[in-house]
């Protein structure tokens, strides 16, 4: 791509990404959409967008050895970002309508068995992560919902919490049972002063415990 018309895409990535973040969009949505629309924009400059250069580009994801599933994501961002140049007089159309949807085999679901999951409990509990696990085992919250869950969330009498940021962006009421609300309650002994349950911090060698008043990096997860 020529430096002028590369200068000109990074300045309406750019823009793209302020308009997604006034638009509530959630930050690792807008970093993904970003990086896929700039892929795309690398073989195929804003004026070329159509039909047959987004076909061209993720067949060419396909054969790479992406997954359908990932291609699929490419495609919604692509179909994003190409209503945002029409809004925008960049292109006259959204040509990714024309688009065929690429078929996706269903995934069998993998589930844990009874042994493996007293092995991680056993795990989670010698890394001092044990409410993080039996939570996510007993409520299926996502990570990230998981790490911005604050107290004021957790209803103890109800025995239910809230999600005030889902990825539909709507608030939604998860049911806890038993083994749930006794990790919950522990966590409370330890944390129940800071806001959030699962607080920053690194905490130290000995007890792992955290005490920063802010919730978890995006990144916790992986962080030994």
């Amino acid at each position: 791509m020529l430096p002028k018309m590369a200068s000109m895409s990074e300045t309406i990535l750019a823009q793209y990404r302020e308009s997604m973040k006034i638009r509530g969009y959630e930050p690792d949505t807008i970093k993904k959409s970003v990086c896929f629309n700039r892929q795309l924009l690398a073989s195929c400059p804003i004026p070329q967008i159509s039909t047959a250069t987004i076909e061209a580009h993720l067949l060419k994801l396909a054969k790479s050895g992406r997954s359908n599933k990932t291609i699929a994501n490419h495609r919604s961002a692509i179909k994003v970002f190409c209503d945002y140049l029409v809004a925008h007089g960049e292109i006259p159309q959204n040509p990714i309508g024309r688009l065929p949807i690429m078929k996706m085999h269903e995934q069998i679901p993998i589930f844990l068995t009874d042994d493996e999951i007293v092995i991680l409990k056993r795990i989670a509990q010698e890394e001092g992560i044990i409410c993080e696990v039996v939570l996510a085992l007993n409520t299926g919250l996502r990570m990230d919902e998981m790490r911005r869950l604050a107290w004021e969330d957790i209803d103890f009498g109800r025995k239910q919490l809230i999600v005030r940021k889902t990825k539909s962006k709507r608030p939604r009421v998860v049911p806890l049972n038993s083994h749930a609300l006794t990790v919950l309650r522990k966590q409370h002994d330890a944390y129940g002063h800071l806001e959030y349950v699962f607080p920053g911090g690194r905490g130290s060698t000995t007890d792992k415990k955290r005490t920063e008043a802010r919730p978890r990096g995006r990144n916790w997860w992986e962080k030994k």
